[in-house]
């Protein structure tokens, strides 16, 4: 069956994830024509003829005709922003750096519609929204204008440079009409995406949601765990990564929200 409706307006939109469907979307449409048509086919699966039939409903709207159909939690463009973010959030690492990679893609995917964070549906507003520093918009560069050795550029975009690096890459898109990276960065971007595919299509390799890197706070201790009393009781152990590089953390929602009201 087709079918081809008229004057269509959109009354009602809401997301949500099902357990066994996974994200879904539920939308509610008016509209004040259809046109239906069935198309018939014989033993060959080839078609013969097509009936149509066609009502109009008039000036006023048919009652709501709901639609549900699966969101598209995964595209090849979310999958660069997932790489070029562990590229920069990890990409320094080198003992245990596979399995480093994975541990930070997997903290990623698990807060996908859990939790503190059960709005984001998809890994890209993880990123966007829930904290993961090394992000910055791609969409705001003049990429044609961008020089890291510039004095005169400013920290915001220096500290962002190797997650613009990365996404450049696996984007096709140079900078100052040059390749992004260099030869030998280029094989460790690619070496990382081949390792973290499995990971964005779902198969996590820590029940973790937070990480932090004691190297790069200089033994300050992260914000998520200054509420908490005795954080070290939350920490997951991720094999083969040393904790200089990486700590691991599960903290449940309702945990955390119980912390922050005391």
């Amino acid at each position: 069956l087709q079918y081809v409706l008229s004057n269509v307006l959109l009354s009602e939109y809401c997301a949500f994830c099902d357990a066994d469907n996974g994200h879904l979307e539920f939308i509610t449409l008016n509209f004040t024509d259809i046109e239906i048509s069935f198309i018939l086919y014989d033993d060959r699966n080839t078609p013969t003829s097509t009936v149509r039939a066609q009502a109009a409903v008039g000036c006023q709207p048919s009652l709501a005709t709901h639609v549900r159909r699966q969101i598209q939690t995964r595209t090849p463009e979310g999958f660069n922003l997932f790489v070029a973010t562990i590229y920069a959030e990890a990409g320094e690492v080198r003992v245990g750096r596979e399995a480093a990679w994975q541990a930070v893609g997997s903290v990623i995917m698990n807060r996908i519609n859990t939790g503190v964070w059960w709005r984001r549906k998809t890994s890209d507003e993880v990123i966007q929204y829930s904290g993961f520093d090394a992000y910055l918009n791609p969409n705001s560069i003049n990429w044609n204008q961008l020089n890291f050795k510039d004095k005169h550029l400013s920290k915001h975009i220096k500290d962002h440079q190797e997650f613009l690096k990365a996404w450049a890459t696996l984007n096709n898109q140079q900078i100052n009409h040059k390749d992004a990276m260099t030869k030998d960065e280029q094989e460790l971007l690619y070496k990382m995406r081949a390792v973290l595919i499995h990971v964005y299509n779902g198969q996590v390799t820590t029940p973790a949601n937070y990480y932090y890197s004691p190297r790069a706070m200089h033994g300050k201790q992260p914000s998520f765990l200054s509420h908490l009393e005795k954080p070290e009781q939350y920490q997951v152990s991720v094999l083969g990564i040393r904790e200089h590089d990486f700590k691991f953390y599960y903290i449940s929602a309702h945990t955390e929200r119980t912390a922050r009201k005391k």
